[in-house]
C-alpha cells in the first residue's frame, strides 16, 4: 500500500509539472497582442476566443479552459455568450484549444508574425524571485535580444532577484562579459521566451543558448583521445562493434551554442534547447543546425548526458530514440537498435502504451533525469540535439 501511494504521489508531482504556460488577455486586437501570460493546472488547456462585441468590434479572450469544454477542433459558437466577459452583449464566435506552452498566441483564423520578421518573444520582469515565474512578456524590436541576468546589487539578499528584458546586441556583450554573479549568470539568447533561466559560469559546462557576440566564450575545440567501446544493433543486420583507437580525434563545433561533454568514458557534442516543441519539430530543429537529436547508445553516454541536466529544474528533454515501426522495439535516429542493456531506463519504462496513447518517443524527464517513453506529440520537453 505505502508503495501504491509512493507511485501516485510521484504520478501527481509529474503530471503537475506538464501544465502549459499560457497567453491570458481579454479584448485584445489579435492573440499576438497579448502580454500576460500564466501557468495552467494540469487539467487545462491553452484557449483562444474570437468574440463580437456589442459595437460589432472583434475582440479576443485568451487563457487557460478545463480540457472537457475543449474541442479537438474550433469550434463556432454563434449566438453563445463569451467564457471570459461578463457582458451577455459580446458574443463567441470561435474557441480553440491547443496543449502547448504559448501555443494560444494566434488561433480561430489568426496566426502571429514570424521571428524573421519581428524580434523574438521575451519575458519582462523588473524584480522576480524565480526565473520562471515572470508573468509578463514583450515582443522586441527586430535587432534585439531577449536577456535575463540578476544584478550585483542583490546578490547579499536571501533570495536571488532577477530581472528579464529586451536589450541591444551592444549591451548584452557588456553584460556578459562585466557581470559575474554566481547565483545567476547572465544569459543573452534570440529565441522566443528563451530568458527563463540562467546561464552557466565560466567553470560550468551548460549551454546558454548565446548567440555569437565579441565577448570571448569556451569555445570547446580541444582534441581528445577515446577508448570508449560503441555497440549498435541495426535492426535486422548483425551487430557492428566500433572502438576507437587511442588516436582517434574528437572534435566539437562549438558553433551555435554546442558544447563539449565529456568524462573519462564518454563524450557528446551537443546543444541542450530548453524551447518545448513536438518530437518531429524537436528533430527538424536538430537537423536545420546539422545535427540530429541525440544518441546515447552506450549507458556511459546516457550517464554524462544525465548528470548534466540534474539541477536545470527542466521537464524533461527529447532524444533521439523512437518506436518508428510501432512493434515495441525503439530504434535511433541512426536505425539502430536501443539496447536496453545500456539504456537508462526510469522505473516501469518503457510502457509502450497508456491511458489509450502510443509512447512511441523517448525523453528524459526530471526529476531523476532517466528515459521515459511518452507520445511523440508532447510538447512540453526541450531536446538535446548532438553534432557527430
Amino acid at each position: 500500500m505505502e508503495n501504491l501511494c509512493f507511485l501516485g504521489i510521484v504520478f501527481c508531482l509529474l503530471h503537475h509539472s506538464f501544465a502549459s504556460r499560457c497567453f491570458q488577455c481579454q479584448n485584445v486586437p489579435f492573440p499576438r497582442d497579448c502580454t500576460k501570460v500564466i501557468e495552467c493546472s494540469a487539467d487545462q488547456y491553452c484557449f483562444t476566443e474570437q468574440v463580437v462585441t456589442l459595437a460589432g468590434n472583434v475582440v479576443f479572450n485568451s487563457g487557460c479552459l478545463h480540457h472537457a469544454h475543449c474541442s479537438p477542433t474550433s469550434m463556432s459558437l454563434i449566438g453563445k455568450r463569451s467564457v471570459n466577459s461578463r457582458r451577455s452583449t459580446d458574443i463567441t464566435t470561435c474557441i480553440e484549444c491547443c496543449k502547448d506552452d504559448f501555443c494560444n498566441r494566434n488561433g480561430c483564423g489568426t496566426s502571429e508574425v514570424p521571428l524573421t520578421q519581428r524580434g523574438p518573444y521575451c519575458f519582462n520582469c523588473d524584480a522576480s524571485t524565480d526565473a520562471k515565474a515572470c508573468n509578463s512578456v514583450t515582443v522586441c524590436d527586430e535587432n534585439e535580444l531577449c536577456m535575463l541576468y540578476s544584478p550585483v546589487k542583490y546578490d547579499d539578499l536571501p533570495q536571488t532577484i532577477y530581472k528579464a528584458q529586451c536589450e541591444s546586441q551592444s549591451i548584452c556583450d557588456i553584460v556578459l562579459k562585466a557581470l559575474h554573479n554566481p547565483k545567476c549568470a547572465p544569459i543573452c539568447c534570440k529565441t522566443d521566451f528563451c530568458n527563463d533561466h540562467c546561464g552557466m559560469s565560466s567553470n560550468d559546462t551548460m549551454t546558454t543558448a548565446h548567440p555569437q557576440t565579441s565577448i570571448p566564450t569556451t569555445e570547446t575545440t580541444e582534441v581528445l583521445t577515446s577508448a570508449t567501446t560503441q555497440t549498435k544493433h541495426p535492426t535486422g543486420a548483425t551487430a557492428q562493434s566500433t572502438v576507437p583507437s587511442n588516436n582517434a580525434q574528437f572534435h566539437c563545433d562549438s558553433h551555435g551554442h554546442y558544447i563539449h561533454l565529456r568524462d573519462a568514458n564518454a563524450q557528446l557534442c551537443v546543444h541542450i534547447v530548453f524551447n518545448h516543441a513536438i518530437w518531429d519539430d524537436a528533430r527538424h530543429a536538430c537537423r536545420q543546425e546539422g545535427g540530429d537529436l541525440v544518441v546515447l547508445e552506450t549507458h556511459e553516454k546516457a550517464l554524462l548526458m544525465r548528470n548534466e541536466l540534474i539541477g536545470t529544474g527542466h521537464k524533461g528533454f527529447w532524444i533521439g530514440a523512437r518506436d518508428f515501426n510501432r512493434n515495441n522495439h525503439f530504434l535511433w535516429t541512426d536505425h539502430y537498435l536501443v539496447d536496453d542493456s545500456k539504456a537508462d531506463w526510469g522505473l516501469t519504462q518503457p510502457e509502450h502504451f497508456h491511458n489509450g496513447v502510443n509512447q512511441d518517443c523517448v525523453a528524459i524527464i526530471g526529476n531523476s533525469y532517466q528515459w521515459h517513453d511518452t507520445g511523440c506529440d508532447y510538447g512540453h520537453f526541450g531536446y538535446i540535439c548532438e553534432r557527430q
